[in-house]
């Protein structure tokens, strides 16, 4: 089975076939030629790109977690929680959530 993500668009390359989807910033952008309720075939098919690579991205996340925690010796689920919060700026709060399960456990089994 081909690789999905390497036969898919980069939103980049997507963007200048969607003739403006995505404004300078990155951002969408509203066509106003367009009649409400209807959405350009452009549009979709940006949109399917951009759901095939998150797909795609978040499969290999996944397999990247299972395969670095076996190897170190962690849970998956703890790893993946800990780099989440790295990446969402939230390491205080999992730490906190941690602190609560462990208190939890402990009063738990006395």
């Amino acid at each position: 089975m081909p690789n999905e993500a390497a036969t898919t668009e980069a939103p980049a390359t997507a963007e200048k076939k969607s003739k403006g989807m995505l404004n300078s910033k990155g951002e969408f952008a509203l066509e106003p030629d367009v009649e409400p309720g209807k959405v350009p075939v452009a549009v979709i098919n940006e949109l399917r790109a951009l759901r095939t690579n998150a797909n795609d991205a978040s499969t290999l996340f996944r397999e990247a977690i299972t395969v670095q925690a076996e190897k170190h010796k962690v849970k998956p689920k703890a790893l993946r929680k800990y780099v989440v919060a790295l990446g969402n700026d939230k390491v205080d709060e999992a730490k906190a959530e941690a602190e609560d399960l462990e208190r939890l456990i402990e009063a738990g089994t006395e």
